[in-house]
């Protein structure tokens, strides 16, 4: 039985991946870079390099022959919609004859519409639904921890951290590393049938404060500081890093959803939901390694 799993270089991905490849499975790694496919190369997996998400033959071609794929969609900084690169994705998945897909969707899929950036999640999973036939699990995580690591530049060139959340909020975090042995776990168990959404809400729910106070200490700055961003400061940070307008307004139509109510999740924190990391466990092991190696820009 054959296992594909796309974006196979990446921190979710790998984990699928390694995961399906430690139980014995039969695995075609799918990336854009056939470097950092090597690694799982060298343990047994079969690789596929593809240039472009949304060439929907060569998508085909990477899926022919799997009976289950987890599936992501490449990150926001390639500038191609989440909604269409994963319309391409289901359609691959349809002709290959895939009969299982875990899907990384996100938090607030459930919105088809007013959830700026995530509801193009909830367009996506439809995408996967209406395939006749297909058993398909959308995994919706919350924010991602590693999305802090944007901080670290930051903090190093100017002394304090920023965001476009309110300072008091608390939201779900979940580190990457939980995710892929929840995939990994499905794919190999096979057993949801239909469509089925799950919600991953993290170790605990946390606000920006709670998060600049873990961090500040962590790196023995005590006095560090969250400072908010005006929706019009956020657009132009987010066009700094080489988002489209477009996008770039997807993305603080999120943030200003999550701070006035319109975002919000569907399930209440169960140990089903929940992850293992916490956040002093992820800035240790992860956040502070990161921010000693960094080299401020200048």
């Amino acid at each position: 039985m054959m296992y594909a799993v796309l974006g196979a270089s990446g921190n979710t991905g790998g984990v699928v991946a390694r995961r399906l490849l430690a139980a014995g499975k039969q695995v075609r790694v799918i990336s854009r870079s056939r470097e950092r496919l090597a690694p799982l190369v060298d343990q047994g997996a079969e690789p596929v390099v593809f240039d472009s998400v949304e060439d929907v033959e060569a998508m085909t071609r990477a899926f022919d022959g799997a009976h289950a794929v987890y599936s992501m969609l490449p990150p926001n900084a390639t500038n191609i919609r989440h909604e269409r690169s994963g319309q391409v994705i289901a359609a691959a998945v349809e002709k290959a004859n895939v009969a299982y897909v875990v899907h990384l969707s996100g938090i607030g899929a459930h919105m088809a519409d007013g959830a700026a950036h995530l509801s193009e999640f909830h367009h996506v999973e439809q995408a996967f639904n209406r395939i006749a036939g297909l058993n398909v699990l959308h995994l919706r995580p919350c924010f991602f921890m590693e999305s802090l690591y944007s901080w670290i530049d930051q903090i190093k060139t100017e002394g304090w951290a920023s965001g476009l959340l309110q300072p008091d909020l608390p939201v779900p975090r979940i580190a990457s590393r939980d995710i892929g042995p929840v995939a990994a776990d499905a794919l190999e168990r096979l057993d949801f049938e239909g469509h089925v959404e799950r919600e991953l809400l993290g170790h605990s729910d946390l606000s920006m404060s709670e998060a600049v106070r873990i961090v500040g200490q962590a790196i023995g700055n005590d006095s560090l500081e969250y400072i908010q961003l005006s929706s019009e400061e956020g657009l132009k940070k987010q066009l700094q890093r080489g988002l489209s307008r477009e996008i770039a307004e997807l993305m603080v139509g999120m943030y200003e959803g999550f701070n006035n109510g319109t975002i919000d999740w569907l399930e209440a924190r169960t140990p089903e939901n929940s992850a293992p990391t916490s956040f002093e466990v992820f800035v240790a092991e992860e956040f502070v390694p990161r921010f000693n190696r960094h080299q401020p820009s200048t």
